[in-house]
């Protein structure tokens, strides 16, 4: 999910400043296209590895309950 919000900001970069701003998403959707299909398919998967892992380890917080039962001050 991440992968695709970064390419609409990429778009509405263009939009807003095409000549004058590059941000990171504006850099990555300019070298996915200038590269070949395998190229962008593995560029795709190693930038949402990160996310998967975040979300892998908040599942299992969230989901063991040390989320769930709050924080307690001491």
């Amino acid at each position: 999910m991440s992968f695709l919000a970064s390419f609409d900001e990429a778009q509405g970069t263009y939009l807003v400043g095409a000549p004058t701003y590059m941000t990171m998403p504006t850099a990555m959707y300019s070298l996915v296209l200038n590269s070949p299909r395998q190229v962008s398919a593995v560029f795709a998967i190693a930038l949402s590895i990160p996310s998967v892992v975040l979300l892998l380890l908040a599942r299992k917080h969230i989901m063991g309950g040390r989320l769930a039962d709050g924080f307690q001050i001491r």
